[in-house]
């Protein structure tokens, strides 16, 4: 499958993968759970019991997906770059930030979606966003 497939499929079940993937971000990065105050000093697995953790996740997700959709549109995405940079919600994140994100979205996308992940396609779109996010961060 490739990166849109992927994609597709993901947001088939928008809600639920975007809760587990948060879930393996904070499992892979546990000092990311502390840069949100209402997930802060929670256990990972505990988070969907939260009000909160069903609105959050899918917007985040949403964005990323965004992002990694216009990876091969340099303009579009340097502009989308520079939003998400830009967002108040943002201010204090750096690139290692950024980095685990995408690592941790890489991850468990070969977890999730197995022989059909795009991990090469998915690579290389990560790497046009966080090459965008380097410059606006």
């Amino acid at each position: 499958m490739s990166i849109l497939e992927n994609i597709a499929e993901i947001r088939k079940d928008a809600n639920r993968h975007s809760q587990d993937f948060f879930i393996h971000f904070f499992k892979k990065f546990p000092q990311q759970q502390n840069r949100f105050s209402e997930y802060r000093g929670k256990h990972s697995d505990s988070l969907k019991s939260l009000a909160k953790f069903g609105k959050h996740p899918p917007k985040v997700l949403n964005a990323v997906l965004n992002l990694i959709e216009r990876s091969g549109d340099q303009g579009a995405l340097r502009g989308d770059a520079k939003k998400v940079a830009q967002m108040s919600q943002h201010s204090g994140m750096g690139m290692q930030d950024y980095t685990d994100l995408f690592s941790a979205l890489i991850s468990y996308l070969g977890e999730t979606l197995g022989g059909s992940c795009d991990r090469h396609g998915w690579q290389a779109a990560v790497n046009s966003v966080t090459k965008a996010l380097s410059e606006e961060v």
